[in-house]
């Protein structure tokens, strides 16, 4: 079964249609959408997710630092969890700028932000 976890029910359409380009760019500064849009509930979201992402990225750059001591294994667990990481990014970014409100795989449920 396809993954297929949109709840872009839960958002106006024209706050969809409005904010595409802003909530697409907030995988790339999640804080971006309180500056321009911070009454939109569909950039809110995205801030959301990114800001998720973003703490797994810094958790990788840690684990990297940890493992230092195990050169070879810390490296390629470095480098797979990175390539996910980069996925999920790019997956959120174009769910966003397709409209739509998808969560994360593996990550999606974690709420930081209201």
């Amino acid at each position: 079964m396809p993954y297929n976890n949109d709840i872009r029910e839960i958002f106006y359409n024209q706050d969809i249609e409005n904010n595409k380009l802003v909530a697409g760019f907030t995988y790339l500064v999640f804080f971006l959408p309180f500056l321009i849009r911070p009454h939109s509930a569909f950039c809110r979201f995205h801030a959301n997710q990114s800001l998720v992402l973003w703490v797994f990225i810094a958790a990788n750059i840690a684990l990297r630092m940890f493992l230092i001591f195990l050169p070879t294994l810390g490296k390629i667990l470095f480098y797979i969890i990175g390539f996910f990481l980069l996925c999920l990014m790019a997956f959120g970014m174009f769910a966003a700028f397709r409209g739509r409100a998808k969560k994360l795989p593996v990550i999606g449920g974690i709420r930081l932000l209201s």
